[in-house]
């Protein structure tokens, strides 16, 4: 790319691991969040005090890289090491994305424009005390697991498209990592992926040999999701386990049937899937011939409705675990409308120009709504 030759490219790499292993150290070691408490957690198991957890890779990761050490600060760091090198691969993974789309090699440009991805979120609002909870973000600054999950789900969903247009039986090898890799961190994107991608290959490849071929990388992950169930609910944790309880979660203090509360959760949804519903409105012919846009559509609907439907018992049912696919699935879904708008506004076409402009300007606001949330979050210490 233009701009910038490689070894400068390093240097923004770089800079944005730094700027990253600050920011969530500042996280881990100051402000309410679950960096805390994954860090314990690795303390008690390298101490031998837990049974290591059934998503055991940050987890492991952690104890080695903190040099097997039992101080809180060594783990916080590790931790906070971990997830910005998370980060600053996804930046990695978005440049090369925004750079294949049109004609605009400009390495500076398109990393500014990777580096906005991860500060997007749901519009901000002035009147509400609390701009995370309620809302369906792309972005979130608290939950490790999520933040170094990110990349390898963004891969996941890379090589599946790539592999739905122009299938290839070695992908097939680097798909079954991905979804080992996608499990052993956190298994929340899997059930999504797991739900949509044979849709898409259905309708792809009839039930042709190819079809029956491609679903071995979900049978792969279907195997080691039953044994990490298991493990994880039959021998860890007999007091918890998994049920169909509609809205519970969700509306949790705050009664659907309410009516002020069905107000908020529209408002909710217009503040968080704005650029993207905008985007599809104005775009609906496009969206409709995007088969990535299209399958992280797909996504998004079946994460929501994983979140609404299940729910845990026992211990772990406030938790809200079968929340972090949809952070997951929205981050996506504002990465494929955001290639899909700059591949017109590149394109130059005078006809386009006009309405990519506010598109892009919708797009800004998110970004803007990301850095005020994280300035209020550094300033309360407060997530919600």
């Amino acid at each position: 790319m233009k701009g910038f030759n490689q070894g400068q490219s390093i240097y923004c790499y770089l800079f944005v691991f730094v700027l990253f292993w600050c920011l969530y150290s500042c996280v881990a070691l100051l402000f309410l969040s679950d960096m805390s408490d994954h860090a314990f957690f690795a303390r008690q198991v390298a101490g031998g005090h837990q049974a290591i957890p059934g998503n055991f890779l940050l987890y492991l990761l952690i104890i080695v890289f903190s040099g097997f050490s039992s101080v809180a600060l060594v783990t916080k760091l590790s931790l906070s090491f971990l997830i910005a090198f998370a980060s600053t691969y996804r930046v990695y993974i978005y440049v090369e994305g925004i750079g294949s789309v049109g004609n605009n090699k400009n390495f500076c440009v398109n990393f500014l424009i990777a580096m906005s991805l991860l500060f997007v979120f749901a519009l901000y609002n002035p009147l509400a005390d609390c701009q995370y909870f309620g809302k369906f973000v792309p972005n979130v600054w608290h939950n490790s697991t999520t933040i170094f999950l990110f990349p390898f789900s963004l891969l996941l969903f890379n090589l599946s498209i790539k592999q739905i247009s122009d299938y290839q039986s070695t992908r097939l090898v680097f798909l079954s990592l991905l979804v080992f890799l996608n499990i052993a961190i956190k298994p929340s994107f899997f059930f999504v992926w797991a739900s949509v991608y044979p849709f898409f290959l259905l309708i792809q490849y009839k039930f042709s040999k190819i079809f029956w071929v491609n679903l071995l990388p979900i049978i792969v992950g279907l195997v080691l999701l039953i044994g990490q169930y298991l493990y994880i609910y039959k021998f860890t944790s007999s007091d918890s386990g998994i049920t169909i309880d509609p809205f519970s979660v969700y509306t949790y203090g705050n009664p659907f049937s309410n009516v002020a509360a069905f107000k908020s959760s529209i408002l909710a949804m217009i503040l968080s899937f704005f650029f993207p519903f905008m985007f599809f409105v104005l775009n609906i012919r496009k969206v409709l011939k995007n088969k990535a846009l299209l399958f992280s559509y797909g996504c998004l609907f079946v994460s929501i409705l994983i979140y609404i439907l299940l729910a845990e018992t026992g211990p772990r049912n406030i938790h809200g675990n079968f929340y972090w696919q949809v952070v997951i699935c929205v981050g996506i879904l504002f990465y494929q409308t955001l290639l899909s708008l700059l591949e017109d506004i590149r394109s130059n076409k005078k006809q386009k120009l006009y309405k990519s402009r506010i598109l892009f300007i919708f797009y800004l606001l998110h970004v803007v709504s990301g850095v005020a949330y994280l300035i209020k979050y550094f300033v309360t210490s407060d997530y919600c």
